[in-house]
Protein backbone atom coordinates (compact mmCIF):
# COMPACT_ATOMS: atom_id res chain seq x y z
CA UNK A 1 0.00 0.00 0.00
CA UNK A 2 1.72 3.40 -0.62
CA UNK A 3 1.50 6.02 1.16
CA UNK A 4 0.43 8.57 -1.86
CA UNK A 5 -2.65 6.73 -0.88
CA UNK A 6 -2.24 7.57 2.63
CA UNK A 7 -4.35 10.88 4.34
CA UNK A 8 -2.15 12.91 7.04
CA UNK A 9 -2.72 12.18 10.62
CA UNK A 10 -5.48 13.84 12.47
CA UNK A 11 -7.06 14.09 15.53
CA UNK A 12 -11.16 12.83 15.05
CA UNK A 13 -11.55 16.44 17.14
CA UNK A 14 -13.72 15.53 19.84
CA UNK A 15 -13.11 18.11 23.13
CA UNK A 16 -10.70 15.89 25.19
CA UNK A 17 -12.79 15.78 28.51
CA UNK A 18 -9.48 14.98 30.31
CA UNK A 19 -7.65 12.28 32.05
CA UNK A 20 -9.37 12.70 35.72
CA UNK A 21 -12.94 11.43 34.31
CA UNK A 22 -13.16 7.49 35.10
CA UNK A 23 -13.88 4.95 32.65
CA UNK A 24 -14.43 1.31 33.09
CA UNK A 25 -14.57 -1.54 30.55
CA UNK A 26 -17.97 -3.27 29.35
CA UNK A 27 -16.38 -6.47 27.71
CA UNK A 28 -19.26 -8.15 25.24
CA UNK A 29 -18.62 -12.41 24.20
CA UNK A 30 -18.23 -12.07 21.06
CA UNK A 31 -19.04 -14.65 18.09
CA UNK A 32 -18.63 -15.02 14.42
CA UNK A 33 -16.97 -16.21 11.54
CA UNK A 34 -14.30 -14.05 10.87
CA UNK A 35 -13.77 -9.84 10.60
CA UNK A 36 -10.99 -7.99 9.12
CA UNK A 37 -8.47 -6.96 10.95
CA UNK A 38 -8.50 -3.57 10.26
CA UNK A 39 -12.27 -2.92 11.47
CA UNK A 40 -12.06 -0.08 13.96
CA UNK A 41 -14.30 2.09 11.56
CA UNK A 42 -16.74 -0.63 10.44
CA UNK A 43 -17.39 -1.57 14.09
CA UNK A 44 -18.40 1.83 14.94
CA UNK A 45 -20.96 2.14 12.65
CA UNK A 46 -22.20 -1.41 12.90
CA UNK A 47 -22.26 -0.19 16.82
CA UNK A 48 -24.29 2.88 15.97
CA UNK A 49 -26.74 1.30 13.76
CA UNK A 50 -27.72 -1.62 16.45
CA UNK A 51 -28.18 0.69 18.84
CA UNK A 52 -30.09 3.26 16.77
CA UNK A 53 -27.78 6.16 18.52
CA UNK A 54 -25.78 9.15 16.72
CA UNK A 55 -22.51 8.40 18.40
CA UNK A 56 -20.24 10.53 16.70
CA UNK A 57 -20.01 13.58 19.26
CA UNK A 58 -20.13 10.53 22.24
CA UNK A 59 -16.64 11.62 24.26
CA UNK A 60 -17.55 9.37 26.44
CA UNK A 61 -17.34 6.27 24.09
CA UNK A 62 -14.09 4.64 23.25
CA UNK A 63 -13.84 0.88 21.51
CA UNK A 64 -11.07 -1.17 21.42
CA UNK A 65 -12.29 -3.43 19.23
CA UNK A 66 -12.69 -6.73 18.27
CA UNK A 67 -10.44 -9.53 20.03
CA UNK A 68 -10.45 -12.94 18.04
CA UNK A 69 -7.68 -15.46 16.59
CA UNK A 70 -5.30 -13.36 14.07
CA UNK A 71 -5.64 -15.47 10.77
CA UNK A 72 -3.64 -14.59 7.70
CA UNK A 73 -5.07 -12.22 4.73
CA UNK A 74 -5.75 -10.15 7.59
CA UNK A 75 -8.67 -11.54 9.10
CA UNK A 76 -9.59 -12.50 12.56
CA UNK A 77 -11.35 -15.92 13.87
CA UNK A 78 -13.91 -15.53 15.95
CA UNK A 79 -15.37 -18.86 16.75
CA UNK A 80 -13.47 -19.45 19.78
CA UNK A 81 -13.66 -18.76 23.50
CA UNK A 82 -12.27 -15.36 24.82
CA UNK A 83 -13.09 -13.60 21.23
CA UNK A 84 -14.65 -10.49 22.92
CA UNK A 85 -15.68 -6.67 22.43
CA UNK A 86 -14.36 -4.31 24.68
CA UNK A 87 -15.70 -0.93 25.13
CA UNK A 88 -14.98 1.72 27.51
CA UNK A 89 -17.51 4.21 29.08
CA UNK A 90 -17.90 6.80 31.80
CA UNK A 91 -19.49 4.72 34.60
CA UNK A 92 -23.25 6.30 34.09
CA UNK A 93 -23.12 4.53 30.41
CA UNK A 94 -22.46 1.28 31.89
CA UNK A 95 -26.23 0.44 31.04
CA UNK A 96 -26.18 1.78 27.48
CA UNK A 97 -23.47 -0.51 26.86
CA UNK A 98 -24.64 -3.36 28.18
CA UNK A 99 -27.89 -3.47 26.06
CA UNK A 100 -25.59 -4.44 23.27
CA UNK A 101 -25.85 -8.22 24.83
CA UNK A 102 -27.79 -10.46 22.12
CA UNK A 103 -27.60 -7.57 19.16
CA UNK A 104 -26.25 -8.68 16.22
CA UNK A 105 -23.83 -6.58 14.53
CA UNK A 106 -22.96 -6.66 10.49
CA UNK A 107 -19.18 -5.55 10.56
CA UNK A 108 -18.27 -4.56 6.87
CA UNK A 109 -20.22 -7.85 5.47
CA UNK A 110 -19.21 -9.99 8.16
CA UNK A 111 -21.75 -11.05 10.96
CA UNK A 112 -21.07 -10.51 14.70
CA UNK A 113 -23.26 -11.51 17.64
CA UNK A 114 -22.62 -10.12 21.14
CA UNK A 115 -23.60 -11.87 24.19
CA UNK A 116 -23.33 -11.85 28.34
CA UNK A 117 -20.99 -8.36 29.04
CA UNK A 118 -19.46 -8.35 32.03
CA UNK A 119 -17.63 -4.64 33.84
CA UNK A 120 -14.04 -4.26 34.66
CA UNK A 121 -12.91 -1.35 36.91
CA UNK A 122 -9.70 -0.19 35.23
CA UNK A 123 -6.23 -0.51 37.12
CA UNK A 124 -3.32 0.88 36.72
CA UNK A 125 0.38 -0.98 35.32
CA UNK A 126 3.57 0.33 35.15
CA UNK A 127 3.18 -0.21 31.56
CA UNK A 128 0.41 -0.12 28.76
CA UNK A 129 0.24 -0.57 25.23
CA UNK A 130 -2.27 0.05 22.68
CA UNK A 131 -2.41 -1.49 19.12
CA UNK A 132 -2.33 2.26 17.08
CA UNK A 133 -2.07 5.46 17.66
CA UNK A 134 -2.74 8.27 15.47
CA UNK A 135 -1.93 12.31 16.26
CA UNK A 136 -1.03 15.08 14.19
CA UNK A 137 2.29 15.02 13.30
CA UNK A 138 4.37 18.24 12.14
CA UNK A 139 6.93 16.59 10.01
CA UNK A 140 7.56 13.52 8.07
CA UNK A 141 4.51 10.97 8.69
CA UNK A 142 7.32 8.20 7.78
CA UNK A 143 10.04 9.12 10.32
CA UNK A 144 9.29 6.98 13.03
CA UNK A 145 11.17 9.38 15.60
CA UNK A 146 8.78 12.32 14.31
CA UNK A 147 6.01 10.68 15.56
CA UNK A 148 7.42 9.07 18.56
CA UNK A 149 8.09 12.66 19.90
CA UNK A 150 4.58 13.91 18.56
CA UNK A 151 3.28 10.76 20.75
CA UNK A 152 5.46 12.16 23.78
CA UNK A 153 4.15 15.37 23.61
CA UNK A 154 0.53 14.36 23.52
CA UNK A 155 1.39 12.28 27.29
CA UNK A 156 3.09 15.15 28.48
CA UNK A 157 0.36 17.28 27.66
CA UNK A 158 -2.01 14.53 29.79
CA UNK A 159 0.65 15.73 32.77
CA UNK A 160 2.13 12.11 32.41
CA UNK A 161 5.35 10.64 32.63
CA UNK A 162 6.20 7.36 30.75
CA UNK A 163 8.85 6.19 28.43
CA UNK A 164 7.49 5.93 24.83
CA UNK A 165 8.42 3.27 22.84
CA UNK A 166 7.03 2.37 18.67
CA UNK A 167 5.92 -0.45 17.72
CA UNK A 168 5.18 -2.08 14.13
CA UNK A 169 3.60 1.12 11.52
CA UNK A 170 -0.03 0.60 10.77
CA UNK A 171 -2.53 1.59 8.57
CA UNK A 172 -6.20 2.27 9.33
CA UNK A 173 -8.83 2.53 7.16
CA UNK A 174 -11.21 5.47 8.57
CA UNK A 175 -14.43 6.12 6.22
CA UNK A 176 -12.86 6.75 2.81
CA UNK A 177 -9.34 7.61 3.70
CA UNK A 178 -6.56 5.77 5.22
CA UNK A 179 -4.28 6.75 8.36
CA UNK A 180 -1.01 6.03 9.50
CA UNK A 181 -0.32 5.28 13.04
CA UNK A 182 2.27 3.47 15.64
CA UNK A 183 1.53 0.46 17.87
CA UNK A 184 2.58 2.32 21.34
CA UNK A 185 3.70 1.14 24.29
CA UNK A 186 4.43 3.21 27.57
CA UNK A 187 6.71 2.22 30.48
CA UNK A 188 7.63 3.49 33.91
CA UNK A 189 4.14 5.29 34.65
CA UNK A 190 3.20 5.66 38.50
CA UNK A 191 -0.29 4.28 39.46
CA UNK A 192 -1.56 8.17 39.07
CA UNK A 193 -0.27 8.46 35.55
CA UNK A 194 -1.26 5.03 33.91
CA UNK A 195 -4.97 5.77 35.56
CA UNK A 196 -4.88 8.96 33.73
CA UNK A 197 -3.46 7.05 30.40
CA UNK A 198 -6.20 4.28 30.63
CA UNK A 199 -9.19 7.09 31.20
CA UNK A 200 -8.42 9.73 28.72
CA UNK A 201 -5.82 7.58 25.88
CA UNK A 202 -3.91 9.11 23.88
CA UNK A 203 -4.69 10.59 20.38
CA UNK A 204 -7.37 11.02 18.22
CA UNK A 205 -10.00 8.59 16.60
CA UNK A 206 -10.32 6.15 20.43
CA UNK A 207 -14.19 5.66 18.77
CA UNK A 208 -12.48 3.88 15.58
CA UNK A 209 -10.07 1.10 18.36
CA UNK A 210 -6.91 4.30 18.16
CA UNK A 211 -5.46 5.55 21.16
CA UNK A 212 -6.84 2.93 23.80
CA UNK A 213 -4.23 1.24 26.40
CA UNK A 214 -3.98 -1.68 27.95
CA UNK A 215 -1.47 -3.54 30.17
CA UNK A 216 -0.04 -6.45 28.24
CA UNK A 217 -1.71 -9.70 28.76
CA UNK A 218 1.58 -10.89 30.66
CA UNK A 219 0.87 -7.92 33.68
CA UNK A 220 -3.01 -7.94 33.48
CA UNK A 221 -3.30 -11.39 34.46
Amino acid sequence: MSDEAVTPVGDDGLVDRGADIVRVDVVLRAVGERVGVDHGYALFGAIASACGDDLHGAWWLAIAGLRGVTRSKGELGLSTPGCELRLRVTPERIAWATQLAGKELSVRGDTVLLGTSQVYELRPSRTLRARVVTTKVHGDLSDSEVFRKSIGERVRELGVRARVELGERRVVRVSDGLVVGYQVTLHELSDADSLKVLYAGVGGRRRFGCGVFMAPARESE
